[in-house]
Protein backbone atom coordinates (compact mmCIF):
# COMPACT_ATOMS: atom_id res chain seq x y z
CA UNK A 1 0.00 0.00 0.00
CA UNK A 2 2.76 2.00 0.75
CA UNK A 3 3.37 2.35 -3.30
CA UNK A 4 0.10 3.25 -4.10
CA UNK A 5 -0.42 5.75 -1.85
CA UNK A 6 2.61 7.58 -2.74
CA UNK A 7 1.44 7.69 -6.26
CA UNK A 8 -2.24 9.06 -5.55
CA UNK A 9 -3.56 12.48 -4.56
CA UNK A 10 -4.93 12.00 -1.07
CA UNK A 11 -7.38 14.91 -2.05
CA UNK A 12 -11.43 14.58 -0.90
CA UNK A 13 -12.15 15.36 -4.95
CA UNK A 14 -10.28 13.08 -6.80
CA UNK A 15 -12.71 10.44 -8.58
CA UNK A 16 -12.07 6.23 -9.26
CA UNK A 17 -14.36 4.19 -11.15
CA UNK A 18 -13.86 0.41 -10.56
CA UNK A 19 -16.18 -2.25 -11.88
CA UNK A 20 -19.89 -0.86 -10.13
CA UNK A 21 -17.98 1.76 -7.92
CA UNK A 22 -17.70 5.82 -8.56
CA UNK A 23 -15.36 6.64 -5.68
CA UNK A 24 -14.87 10.26 -4.34
CA UNK A 25 -12.54 11.01 -2.67
CA UNK A 26 -8.78 9.42 -1.00
CA UNK A 27 -10.27 7.88 1.93
CA UNK A 28 -12.74 5.86 0.07
CA UNK A 29 -10.18 4.96 -2.47
CA UNK A 30 -7.86 3.57 -0.04
CA UNK A 31 -10.01 1.40 1.45
CA UNK A 32 -11.16 0.02 -1.43
CA UNK A 33 -7.27 -1.06 -2.39
CA UNK A 34 -7.12 -2.09 1.03
CA UNK A 35 -10.12 -4.64 0.67
CA UNK A 36 -7.99 -5.52 -2.91
CA UNK A 37 -4.75 -6.24 -1.02
CA UNK A 38 -5.84 -8.02 1.97
CA UNK A 39 -7.27 -10.95 -0.51
CA UNK A 40 -4.67 -10.85 -2.79
CA UNK A 41 -2.50 -11.21 0.08
CA UNK A 42 -3.76 -14.97 0.48
CA UNK A 43 -3.30 -15.94 -3.09
CA UNK A 44 -1.66 -14.09 -6.13
CA UNK A 45 -2.58 -11.76 -9.08
CA UNK A 46 -0.42 -11.14 -12.44
CA UNK A 47 -0.89 -8.29 -14.89
CA UNK A 48 -0.10 -7.60 -18.13
CA UNK A 49 -0.74 -5.08 -20.19
CA UNK A 50 -1.03 -4.21 -23.92
CA UNK A 51 -1.81 -1.33 -25.91
CA UNK A 52 -0.61 1.35 -24.20
CA UNK A 53 -1.07 4.72 -25.03
CA UNK A 54 0.35 7.70 -23.06
CA UNK A 55 0.04 11.52 -23.47
CA UNK A 56 0.94 14.52 -21.69
CA UNK A 57 0.25 18.22 -22.91
CA UNK A 58 1.08 20.89 -19.99
CA UNK A 59 0.11 19.46 -15.92
CA UNK A 60 -2.00 16.38 -16.96
CA UNK A 61 -1.15 13.78 -18.58
CA UNK A 62 -2.73 10.11 -19.12
CA UNK A 63 -1.76 6.26 -19.51
CA UNK A 64 -4.42 4.19 -21.38
CA UNK A 65 -4.46 0.52 -21.63
CA UNK A 66 -5.84 -3.21 -22.07
CA UNK A 67 -5.00 -5.69 -19.59
CA UNK A 68 -5.08 -9.31 -18.61
CA UNK A 69 -5.22 -10.81 -15.29
CA UNK A 70 -4.16 -14.01 -13.85
CA UNK A 71 -5.84 -14.79 -10.69
CA UNK A 72 -5.27 -17.28 -7.87
CA UNK A 73 -7.32 -16.82 -4.90
CA UNK A 74 -7.11 -18.61 -1.22
CA UNK A 75 -8.67 -21.52 -1.72
CA UNK A 76 -6.27 -22.30 -5.37
CA UNK A 77 -8.60 -21.77 -7.84
CA UNK A 78 -7.42 -20.03 -11.01
CA UNK A 79 -9.47 -17.18 -12.79
CA UNK A 80 -8.72 -15.06 -15.56
CA UNK A 81 -9.89 -11.38 -16.41
CA UNK A 82 -9.39 -8.71 -18.77
CA UNK A 83 -10.52 -4.57 -19.18
CA UNK A 84 -9.41 -1.54 -19.73
CA UNK A 85 -7.92 1.07 -17.89
CA UNK A 86 -7.05 4.63 -18.02
CA UNK A 87 -5.38 7.19 -15.70
CA UNK A 88 -5.32 10.65 -15.26
CA UNK A 89 -2.11 12.11 -13.52
CA UNK A 90 -1.22 15.80 -12.67
CA UNK A 91 1.82 17.39 -12.04
CA UNK A 92 2.41 18.78 -8.71
CA UNK A 93 5.98 20.25 -8.26
CA UNK A 94 8.47 17.82 -9.38
CA UNK A 95 5.90 14.22 -9.03
CA UNK A 96 2.97 13.45 -11.10
CA UNK A 97 -0.12 12.19 -8.87
CA UNK A 98 -3.07 9.97 -10.23
CA UNK A 99 -6.59 12.21 -9.70
CA UNK A 100 -8.45 9.95 -11.75
CA UNK A 101 -8.68 6.20 -12.95
CA UNK A 102 -11.47 4.35 -14.67
CA UNK A 103 -10.91 0.00 -14.55
CA UNK A 104 -13.38 -1.40 -16.63
CA UNK A 105 -13.84 -5.40 -17.02
CA UNK A 106 -14.44 -7.27 -19.68
CA UNK A 107 -18.39 -7.97 -19.58
CA UNK A 108 -19.35 -11.95 -19.57
CA UNK A 109 -21.38 -12.98 -22.61
CA UNK A 110 -25.36 -12.92 -22.91
CA UNK A 111 -27.83 -10.59 -20.91
CA UNK A 112 -26.57 -8.49 -18.84
CA UNK A 113 -28.54 -7.62 -15.12
CA UNK A 114 -28.43 -3.84 -14.38
CA UNK A 115 -27.06 -2.77 -10.93
CA UNK A 116 -26.51 0.65 -9.62
CA UNK A 117 -23.62 2.83 -9.04
CA UNK A 118 -22.33 2.18 -5.50
CA UNK A 119 -20.12 4.97 -3.69
CA UNK A 120 -18.86 2.86 -1.12
CA UNK A 121 -15.65 0.97 -1.21
CA UNK A 122 -17.70 -2.24 -0.52
CA UNK A 123 -16.23 -5.96 -0.15
CA UNK A 124 -14.86 -6.36 -3.79
CA UNK A 125 -11.66 -8.85 -3.61
CA UNK A 126 -12.00 -8.57 0.63
CA UNK A 127 -11.20 -10.38 3.38
CA UNK A 128 -13.31 -13.84 4.13
CA UNK A 129 -15.99 -13.47 6.01
CA UNK A 130 -15.33 -16.42 8.19
CA UNK A 131 -15.39 -16.08 11.56
CA UNK A 132 -17.54 -14.12 14.93
CA UNK A 133 -18.20 -10.71 14.76
CA UNK A 134 -19.50 -8.18 17.57
CA UNK A 135 -20.97 -4.40 17.05
CA UNK A 136 -20.90 -1.75 19.52
CA UNK A 137 -24.28 -3.67 21.65
CA UNK A 138 -23.03 -6.95 21.38
CA UNK A 139 -25.04 -8.14 18.50
CA UNK A 140 -22.90 -10.65 16.86
CA UNK A 141 -22.60 -12.26 13.46
CA UNK A 142 -20.67 -15.93 12.89
CA UNK A 143 -19.58 -17.44 9.35
CA UNK A 144 -18.62 -20.21 8.18
CA UNK A 145 -17.42 -20.32 4.65
CA UNK A 146 -21.07 -21.11 3.54
CA UNK A 147 -23.42 -20.39 6.01
CA UNK A 148 -23.96 -16.62 8.24
CA UNK A 149 -25.93 -16.94 11.56
CA UNK A 150 -27.10 -13.30 13.50
CA UNK A 151 -27.79 -12.54 16.62
CA UNK A 152 -30.13 -9.61 17.71
CA UNK A 153 -29.20 -8.63 13.66
CA UNK A 154 -32.40 -7.76 12.29
CA UNK A 155 -32.70 -8.67 8.80
CA UNK A 156 -30.22 -11.68 8.99
CA UNK A 157 -31.80 -15.04 9.75
CA UNK A 158 -30.50 -17.12 12.01
CA UNK A 159 -28.75 -19.15 9.79
CA UNK A 160 -28.78 -19.10 5.90
CA UNK A 161 -26.36 -19.23 3.23
CA UNK A 162 -24.43 -16.72 1.57
CA UNK A 163 -22.26 -15.68 -1.21
CA UNK A 164 -19.93 -11.99 -1.70
CA UNK A 165 -19.68 -10.07 -4.74
CA UNK A 166 -18.83 -6.63 -5.86
CA UNK A 167 -22.14 -5.60 -4.06
CA UNK A 168 -22.31 -7.07 -0.66
CA UNK A 169 -23.19 -9.83 0.53
CA UNK A 170 -25.87 -11.98 -0.44
CA UNK A 171 -28.67 -13.96 1.59
CA UNK A 172 -29.15 -17.40 -0.14
CA UNK A 173 -32.81 -19.39 0.50
CA UNK A 174 -32.41 -22.81 0.63
CA UNK A 175 -32.71 -25.01 -2.84
CA UNK A 176 -37.03 -25.23 -3.00
CA UNK A 177 -37.85 -22.22 -1.36
CA UNK A 178 -39.96 -19.43 -3.79
CA UNK A 179 -37.60 -16.22 -1.60
CA UNK A 180 -35.50 -14.40 -3.66
CA UNK A 181 -31.70 -13.33 -2.71
CA UNK A 182 -31.56 -10.46 -0.30
CA UNK A 183 -28.74 -7.91 -0.45
CA UNK A 184 -26.69 -6.83 2.96
CA UNK A 185 -24.88 -3.99 1.38
CA UNK A 186 -21.22 -4.04 2.86
CA UNK A 187 -19.70 -0.96 2.64
CA UNK A 188 -16.54 -2.26 4.16
CA UNK A 189 -14.86 -5.72 4.59
CA UNK A 190 -11.71 -6.12 6.22
CA UNK A 191 -9.79 -8.42 8.27
CA UNK A 192 -10.71 -6.93 11.22
CA UNK A 193 -13.76 -4.76 9.94
CA UNK A 194 -17.30 -5.20 8.91
CA UNK A 195 -19.71 -2.08 8.25
CA UNK A 196 -23.19 -3.09 6.85
CA UNK A 197 -25.84 -0.85 5.90
CA UNK A 198 -29.51 -0.97 7.60
CA UNK A 199 -32.47 0.67 7.00
CA UNK A 200 -31.59 2.96 10.30
CA UNK A 201 -27.86 3.57 9.42
CA UNK A 202 -24.65 2.23 9.08
CA UNK A 203 -23.42 -0.75 11.76
CA UNK A 204 -19.73 -1.40 12.27
CA UNK A 205 -18.57 -4.96 13.34
CA UNK A 206 -15.45 -6.00 14.28
CA UNK A 207 -13.55 -9.44 14.39
CA UNK A 208 -13.07 -11.07 17.84
CA UNK A 209 -11.68 -14.19 17.04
Amino acid sequence: MTFIRSFYAHDPGMLLFFERRQLRGWDKVETLYENMFAHALAGSVKSNYSNVDVMASGDMAYVAANFHLQVTNPEGEELTDEGRVTVIFERRGDQWVVVHRHTSFQAPPGPQRRVPIHEEPGPLWSATLEGTWRDETGAALLATSDYISARDVSGIPDLVRYRIDEEGIWLIPEPGSSASPSLLETTQLTGSELVLRFPDGLRTFRRVD
